[in-house]
């Protein structure tokens, strides 16, 4: 590895050693330590373009004694490994409830044996998925949305089968949506959002506060308005009169829209 190109044992003064595979990792703990002169047997694998560990190279002496040392406390590593692996039962247990229980926090709309599944599936110890992360183990608002969108996206959606199909990732996402969005929405106890009203040029609809207009399909978490055929979402502001009450609030942006061909200024508040 120092040099280009490759020796074989006896130009590489390593001839004397036996190689010890990988696999046993206090065999190879306890033979490098007492082995003078070691090596490590790495091979390049040409699929994954990186240099894998196949096993060490160390003095027979050293690996015998490692084996008796083995053989010495083969029971009592094995009890270790047991309890540890009960321990970190416990702990994805303990976890996959956790998140179980947070699930149905922003979705009490959602089964609780589905809450389940999903949290079971993305907190499996060694899948890499969100619920493995440090944001998923915080259980993070964010990190639990994503767990849910990506339960629904491939058991309440034709995404799978989109994927099936040869369509890039991307597009099926964007395709499955509206799908998703409306199955989020049915699970969050919300009534699902109508398509907006056009209103004749110069009127305003009226609401329950005046001349603000009323909020499509109860949406609280954001409000619409609609300015110049184009939908903005504002900022959530809650009513000080009416507990509850959601609605939108001018906010000081203003946005470019093209209209039959000209451009004009469209602002939350009317321009003097």
């Amino acid at each position: 590895m120092d040099e280009p190109g490759a020796l074989c044992l006896t130009c590489a003064d390593l001839d004397h050693l036996v190689f010890l595979p990988a696999g046993n990792t206090a065999a190879s703990r306890r033979a490098r330590s007492q082995s003078v002169l070691a090596a490590v047997v790495v091979r390049f694998s040409r699929s994954r373009g990186r240099y894998e560990r196949q096993g060490i190279l160390v003095e027979e002496a050293a690996l015998q004694r490692a084996e008796e040392q083995c053989l010495a406390d083969s029971d009592a590593r094995l009890r270790r490994r047991e309890r540890d692996a009960e321990r970190r039962s416990a702990q994805d247990l303990e976890l996959q409830g956790r998140l179980a229980g947070q699930i149905r926090q922003p979705y009490p709309g959602c089964p609780a044996a589905r809450a389940e599944a999903i949290a079971r599936h993305a907190a499996t110890r060694g899948s890499g998925r969100v619920g493995r992360a440090a944001s998923g183990r915080a259980l993070q608002p964010a990190a639990v949305r994503l767990a849910v969108v990506a339960s629904v996206r491939h058991e309440d959606t034709r995404y799978d089968e989109l994927l099936m199909a040869g369509i890039p990732r991307q597009e099926a996402r964007d395709r499955i949506l509206a799908s998703t969005d409306s199955v989020l929405t049915r699970w969050q106890g919300r009534p699902p959002a109508g398509p907006p009203q056009h209103h004749a040029a110069g009127s305003q609809p009226r609401g329950a506060h005046g001349g603000q207009q009323a909020i499509p399909g109860g949406i609280r978490e954001s409000s619409w308005r609609r300015q110049a055929n184009v939908l903005v979402r504002a900022p959530r502001w809650e009513c000080p009169q009416t507990p509850g009450c959601v609605r939108s609030r001018p906010a000081p942006v203003r946005l470019s829209a093209t209209v039959a061909g000209k451009d004009r200024a469209r602002s939350g508040t009317r321009s003097p």
